[in-house]
């Protein structure tokens, strides 16, 4: 049974699946370090209803802002060879992108293992480190070349075309050869999701359906070790031991820092994943705990965009100057306030957005 030996507190959440969940704690682990030469001491996950929530300690966070703020104010070369090998790695998954984008199937399963590297190796220099750099960006720094090229890099994220060009071919092979539903497949880590590629007796649905109702897993930097549970049991007595903000859901106003000014008055679309996109109508405001990319064709429909995290330098605050449209960014708890379909009026003046 996992026990808490630090303070945590939520960091962000993001809506994805369990496999892509595992990608990213992997890349927040000692690849998080290793980028850098800074990473957090530990860290706390927890996976349910396809939502991945990372929590961290707090002096943890200040200690890693402060390391990233003095690299850029220093225009550190720590950070010039992160970006070219960010670079580097966006070329080399393009073109294994463009090989299986227009193929039906896997080509060789023996390439699995090289494909998870390669994922995992881009999710952690072209995602988390742009995203901590950005996160660390003042005033002061906000117009560096450096923050530029983070900035680049932050708005041109591949891992969701990777999963959805080539792990899913993997997903449809197993599928397609063991008649279970390819959608399961995502409920393994990537190591489990190899040795099924190897040997498709050993997938477990009595796992997978403890997976299903969620798990928790705490990661050491200074072992490099995750302590893992699964189960909806465990993911409870998780939250419960856990100190998890607890925001008043009837309320009609909240409030945010103004990333673009601008009012106006929209019908709400909660958009958090591709999933959502279909939601879209021309004119809605969108609501979302931090865009991305991949919703872009969205965030070109809207007529305002309000997030639950960010900073100056966050996605949904760069594409908002770019558009020219107006933004209201962590507010904390715009995707629990509001619903799909309420109307409101942002008020990015002043930060505020409330329920008409």
């Amino acid at each position: 049974m996992i026990s808490l030996q630090h303070n945590y507190k939520k960091l962000f959440e993001r809506k994805n699946s369990f496999f892509v969940f595992c990608i990213s704690v992997l890349a927040h682990s000692s690849r998080f370090e290793r980028a850098t030469g800074k990473g957090f001491e530990s860290l706390a996950f927890a996976y349910r209803d396809d939502m991945g929530t990372m929590f961290n300690i707090p002096e943890d966070l200040i200690s890693l802002q402060n390391f990233y703020r003095n690299l850029i104010q220093n225009n550190s070369p720590v950070l010039w060879e992160a970006y070219t090998k960010a670079t580097a790695l966006n070329l080399e998954i393009d073109a294994v992108i463009s090989h299986y984008k227009n193929s039906s199937r896997i080509s060789d399963k023996a390439e699995f293992a090289q494909h998870i590297e390669l994922l995992t190796a881009n999710f952690t220099y072209s995602t988390v480190v742009p995203y901590w750099v950005l996160s660390s960006v003042t005033d002061a720094e906000k117009d560096l070349e450096i923050v530029a090229k983070f900035e680049e890099l932050r708005g041109q994220t591949r891992y969701p075309q990777f999963v959805a060009n080539v792990i899913e071919k993997y997903y449809a092979y197993l599928s397609e050869i063991t008649a279970i539903e390819a959608t399961l497949f995502s409920y393994l880590t990537p190591k489990e999701l190899g040795a099924v590629l190897d040997n498709p007796t050993l997938f477990n649905r009595e796992i997978i359906e403890k997976r299903r109702g969620g798990c928790v897993a705490i990661f050491s930097n200074e072992t490099g070790e995750f302590e893992v549970e699964y189960g909806n049991e465990a993911v409870s007595r998780f939250f419960a031991q856990i100190e998890v903000s607890k925001h008043i859901t009837t309320a009609t106003i909240i409030t945010g820092n103004s990333a673009f000014r601008g009012i106006v008055r929209g019908r709400v679309s909660i958009i958090n994943s591709l999933k959502d996109l279909h939601k879209m109508k021309d004119g809605d405001v969108i609501v979302s705990i931090n865009t991305s990319p991949s919703l872009m064709s969205a965030i070109a429909q809207c007529s305002a965009i309000v997030t639950d995290e960010g900073g100056i330098m966050c996605h949904a605050a760069i594409i908002s100057r770019e558009l020219q449209k107006p933004c209201v960014i962590g507010t904390k708890v715009a995707t629990q306030v509001f619903n799909d379909g309420d109307v409101v009026e942002v008020d990015a003046d002043k930060g505020v957005v409330r329920v008409l």
